[in-house]
């Protein structure tokens, strides 16, 4: 569907010429012993350069994790979460917690949509919210699963946020659009001052097929 992988596509734009670059960082650390040759001021700036090329690859590293990561596969939804959460925060220095429990594997194609959807919601909260703290909390019942990812931020209008495309807009429309194949919903509660919390809910086939 279109627009499902926005996030995705979104930083592989991103980070297109940051591969690029450190596509070079191997070829400037091997150059070390000509750069020896190099006057001492020039010797810095590459290693400068270089430094800065290795602090990329890591970052390249991390963010091509948290776009679809191994352990979402082999653990499932909640520790992908908590690796996901521990990167942004690395990164903004932002507190979040992650708690709940799923009771098992729920079907890998509800897992990535969650985990998108997170994703999505946690960068607006990084750009826009002005929070201190957040959680994200998955439960799961016998009929649905529930995901809210909630912040201490400056809050929003949100008819306002709602009715205009902007930015903050169009992530909520990304989530929707992940949702929609397994009849999701997604609800926005907030008020300017007062935080926001997203709520995200899907129906748990497999519970549902199971007649629990």
């Amino acid at each position: 569907m279109p627009g499902r992988d926005t996030f995705a596509e979104a930083v592989a734009c991103k980070i297109g010429p940051a591969c690029a670059l450190s596509s070079g960082s191997h070829s400037l650390r091997c150059d070390c012993k000509q750069s020896q040759e190099l006057p001492p001021s020039a010797q810095k700036h590459v290693l400068h350069i270089s430094q800065l090329l290795e602090r990329v690859e890591e970052q390249l590293r991390r963010l091509a994790h948290e776009l679809r990561p191994t352990i979402l596969d082999d653990l499932g939804l909640l520790p992908a979460l908590r690796i996901l959460v521990e990167g942004v925060s690395k990164r903004t220095r932002l507190p979040i917690t992650v708690t709940g429990f799923t009771d098992g594997r729920l079907p890998p194609p509800i897992e990535t949509a969650l985990y998108r959807s997170v994703q999505e919601a946690l960068a607006n909260v990084t750009k826009h919210a002005r929070a201190t703290k957040v959680r994200v909390e998955i439960q799961r019942n016998s009929s649905n699963v529930r995901c809210s990812i909630s912040d201490n931020g400056q809050g929003m209008d949100v008819p306002a946020v709602l009715r205009r495309q902007g930015e903050r807009g169009q992530g909520l429309i990304g989530i929707r659009e992940r949702l929609d194949p397994f009849r999701g919903t997604v609800d926005l509660k907030s008020a300017p001052g007062r935080g926001t919390e997203v709520i995200i809910s899907l129906v748990d086939h497999v519970s549902t097929d199971r007649g629990v």
